[in-house]
């Protein structure tokens, strides 16, 4: 406030003192007044507009009345005895100086601490939170959760969510989080009861609670559907390449069903679609797709589809992937002479098949008539192996000099090797009378007539071996088998 201004209070104050001071009959001390007073309002008339002063003198030079204000105060002098009029104007003034003096610099103070008081400070904490929806059952609130408002704020309050730790500034008057069970960790229902806190610069920080309820799913107006399944069980491998078809029916025609994979008992979702749309003929139909591949791990999972009045669910299993099947074959380079001998021979193995499947081998000359392919269907034992021991059956060794190809079949996967037989120094046989060596022997279709025409010129060992001994002790030979 201008000190010119916080004058006017205190020259109210002298004006009241005038007023109330008793009459004086001293005519000196009345005059001394009377100038304690003229300098008074001097002195005021200069502190609140020194332009004034000019005019002032001019009228105590002249006959003008409005300058003799003390001339009303002419009337109770009379009635004091007073034996002069001009006495008049000093009754009740000599204290009036003082309280005018004493009081300026109270002004002053008073007008400091107006100044300090108006000083701009923000409005209390009052903010308001409200949750919507209020109510929600559990389905929706993994999908689609809540939203929590809070209103009644100042621009640059900090707002923390307690049910996640999360921090947002005002902007305005309102700030919104949105809160949801992505991870499905909520599965009852129940009260969720929360607080919210308001920060502002100026204030201590302030607590607002707020509270939504969680509900059960109302299956009520829900019907168990159909839902089938390819198949219940497929190798993680398998299941990562091709995936599971699937298809159900009873759905409303043309809604979209929400569709989901997931391992029993976890959150391990490995296959989502919100999308799957419904057929005309009420039929949903699709194929559960490894979203993440390289965590899929074997174990029981299901597979649930919903829609607007009707859920379905199946179950499958998958199983751990066997290691890759393998075909061995030994020795890979065999002379003629060891190859006609049954306690010798090529062992031809498969492992890591699936336990009791079937495995096929199949031995088939490379480019040479004279030998008939061997093929011979085993089964798997326990811990997924076959194993045949293949070897000639005929004396004339020299016939089966040559390359050989393998083919093993184990489930879907087809292996293949090969093997070859050589004429080593005692590879040869005989013709019959038992002088020829085989090597001399010339390799001519006509020259081993006799071991074609239908004879089975290699046998496969294990079980096969095993007859051939009893049927050997019998009196029969080995070709003929």
């Amino acid at each position: 406030m201008p000190k010119k201004l916080a004058l006017i209070p205190a020259l109210a104050l002298a004006i009241a003192g005038l007023g109330a001071t008793p009459a004086l009959a001293d005519t000196a001390a009345a005059d001394s007044a009377y100038s304690a007073a003229g300098a008074a309002a001097e002195n005021l008339e200069t502190a609140v507009a020194t332009d004034d002063a000019a005019p002032a003198d001019d009228a105590a030079t002249t006959d003008d009345p409005a300058p003799a204000e003390p001339a009303p105060a002419e009337d109770p002098t009379p009635s004091e005895g007073s034996s002069s009029g001009d006495d008049a104007p000093a009754t009740g003034t000599p204290d009036a100086p003082s309280p005018a003096e004493d009081e300026t610099p109270a002004a002053d103070e008073s007008t400091d601490g107006a100044e300090e008081e108006t000083a701009p400070a923000s409005a209390p904490i009052e903010a308001t939170v409200t949750v919507d929806p209020s109510t929600v059952d559990i389905f929706d609130f993994w999908e689609d959760g809540v939203t929590i408002t809070v209103s009644g704020l100042e621009k640059d309050d900090v707002v923390t969510n307690s049910l996640t730790g999360e921090t947002k500034t005002a902007k305005g008057s309102t700030v919104e989080f949105e809160y949801f069970d992505d991870a499905e960790e909520i599965v009852e229902a129940q009260v969720v009861d929360f607080t919210v806190t308001v920060e502002r610069a100026d204030q201590e920080p302030q607590e607002f609670p707020g509270r939504f309820t969680i509900t059960e799913e109302d299956y009520e107006d829900f019907q168990e559907g159909e839902l089938s399944l390819a198949t219940n069980s497929m190798s993680v491998s398998e299941f990562k390449r091709k995936g599971i078809a699937y298809s159900g029916k009873g759905f409303i025609p043309g809604e979209t069903v929400f569709a989901v994979a997931a391992k029993n008992g976890t959150d391990e979702i490995i296959y989502i679609d919100d999308s799957v749309e419904v057929s005309q003929d009420g039929v949903v139909s699709g194929v559960i797709r490894a979203t993440e591949t390289n965590d899929i791990a074997p174990g029981e999972y299901f597979l649930f589809a919903d829609g607007e009045l009707q859920f379905s669910m199946a179950e499958f299993t998958l199983t751990a992937d066997q290691a890759q099947a393998s075909l061995t074959v030994s020795p890979k380079t065999i002379d003629a002479s060891d190859f006609a001998n049954k306690d010798k021979g090529v062992t031809l193995t498969v492992s890591d098949c699936t336990p009791g499947s079937d495995v096929r081998f199949v031995v088939t000359p490379k480019g040479n008539s004279d030998v008939t392919a061997f093929d011979q269907t085993l089964t798997a034992d326990e811990t997924g192996t076959a194993s045949v021991n293949v070897f000639g059956t005929s004396s004339r060794t020299q016939a089966y000099v040559g390359d050989y190809s393998v083919t093993a079949t184990c489930g879907d996967d087809t292996l293949t090797g090969e093997f070859s037989v050589t004429s080593g120094a005692n590879a040869g046989g005989t013709t019959g009378t038992g002088n020829d060596s085989g090597s001399q022997l010339p390799r001519t279709g006509a020259d081993f007539g006799g071991l074609t025409g239908g004879l089975a010129l290699l046998l496969v060992g294990g079980v096969a071996v095993a007859m051939t001994m009893r049927r050997a002790k019998a009196g029969q030979a080995p070709t003929e088998l």
